[in-house]
């Protein structure tokens, strides 16, 4: 009978150890030998409303600068603000609100640059210069012109795809610009060849990506273009090269694919060597950007619409929509080796550290880690481990960083209630 009692005394001893809000220190893994739960290093609430923060207001980029991990939270009265937390702690070094739009405003943070501790982005419209030590706005613009996406940086100067009203009278045009870090009105300076015959609505030919580099000391462009044949929605995308310099085309007709409703370019162009990589609908394609000429392309059985690729250890990194991550060759595109991915998933792009790929499964729901030499999955973190209830990881808020300490590396994600500080793996 004694046991009996002392038996039941250590049950609820345990149980009590175990309950609402007390921190689990044991790492759990599933029948495949995947880590299901990691403890944490830190743990804060970002939703002081109480209201869920959705992940279609999260930053999307890969924002640790200086030591902070810069995440978005919902206030008590419902508006968005930025807080810089320490990596080590957790702890808010400033809060910083100063959006047009603090209620509803989305941060579009894949579109972004950093120079002299200011970190600089654009939604829509609106453009942001924020000072990561202390918080502060160094200056912010509203304008006239809505800018898409950051390309890259050349020489001192930044090169962005954007939508122009006013060289086309009736029509939206997508262009180059080019302007310096703290320009807000870059200069247009390249359009695509414009039929004003072959339009839909409002819609002409656009340059949908850029790459600035230099070719034999000469500052060029390497651009994919849509051209619209209506009268449906119907695209067909090329690739085209610019010589700055001389301000002509050394090309810029070679088909990427047949004209089709899902025949434009989404994903950014990825480099390598004397090569891009980007992908039309299900195919996937690289091609000698020198040239023009095709050096390999792939088919599959979905599209790589919003993860994108990223490029580490050498190898091609792609997670298509049927729920594959292919770790696939740069130089003949066959498949290297194939590992569990997601669909409608974070993005890739600079979630890589030490070999090991970082991403959030928008299908699959967990949280996860992948060697890029093996595909094999480390990590496959389960949302629910971590909360109660309608819980699920924040596709938009996936950082991660080595900041030359004792620590393998930081990794930062959200969920619906809190951000989690892990220590990466390697």
């Amino acid at each position: 009978m004694k046991l009996y009692i002392y038996l039941c005394i250590a049950i609820v001893f345990t149980l009590s150890c175990c309950g609402e809000g007390e921190e689990n220190d044991n790492v759990t893994t599933n029948q495949k030998g995947e880590i299901e739960y990691l403890p944490q290093l830190w743990r804060k609430s970002h939703i002081e409303s109480g209201n869920w923060l959705d992940y279609s207001n999260s930053v999307g980029g890969n924002w640790i600068f200086n030591g902070l991990a810069i995440i978005p939270i919902r206030t008590i009265s419902g508006t968005i603000e930025l807080h810089g937390l320490e990596l080590t702690t957790g702890e808010a070094a400033w809060k910083w609100s100063d959006f047009y739009n603090p209620n509803q405003e989305a941060i579009k943070g894949r579109f972004t640059i950093f120079e002299d501790n200011v970190l600089h982005w654009k939604t829509g419209k609106l453009q942001y210069w924020l000072d990561v030590t202390k918080g502060e706005t160094v200056k912010k613009y509203s304008g006239d012109t809505y800018f898409n996406k950051y390309t890259n940086e050349l020489n001192g100067m930044y090169y962005w795809s954007g939508i122009v009203t006013d060289s086309f009278p009736g029509l939206q045009i997508g262009g180059i610009f080019k302007g310096d870090f703290y320009d807000e009105t870059p200069k247009l300076i390249l359009l695509p060849n414009v039929d004003t015959t072959m339009t839909f609505h409002d819609r002409a030919s656009t340059i949908s990506s850029a790459v600035a580099l230099n070719i034999e000391g000469e500052e060029s462009l390497i651009v994919t273009w849509q051209k619209i044949f209506p009268p449906e929605w119907i695209v067909q995308s090329y690739l085209g090269l610019f010589n700055m310099a001389s301000k002509e085309w050394v090309y810029n007709d070679i088909v990427l694919n047949e004209p089709s409703s899902i025949g434009n370019i989404e994903n950014p162009l990825v480099k390598h060597n004397n090569t891009v990589i980007t992908n039309i609908g299900t195919n996937l394609f690289c091609y000698d950007y020198l040239t023009g000429e095709k050096v390999w392309s792939r088919d599959f059985d979905h599209v790589f619409k919003f993860s994108g690729y990223e490029i580490s250890e050498g190898i091609l990194i792609a997670n298509c929509e049927n729920k594959i991550l292919y770790g696939i060759n740069l130089e003949t595109g066959q498949t290297l080796w194939t590992g569990e991915g997601a669909g409608t998933s974070s993005r890739l792009h600079d979630r890589v550290l030490n070999g090991v790929l970082y991403f959030v499964g928008g299908s699959s729901g967990a949280f996860h880690a992948v060697d890029i030499k093996t595909g094999k999955t480390l990590w496959r973190l389960d949302p629910y481990n971590y909360e109660e209830s309608n819980a699920y990881w924040n596709v938009g808020t996936v950082y991660c960083s080595d900041l030359g300490d004792d620590k393998n590396g930081y990794i930062i994600i959200q969920n619906t209630l809190n951000t989690y500080c892990f220590e990466a793996i390697r």
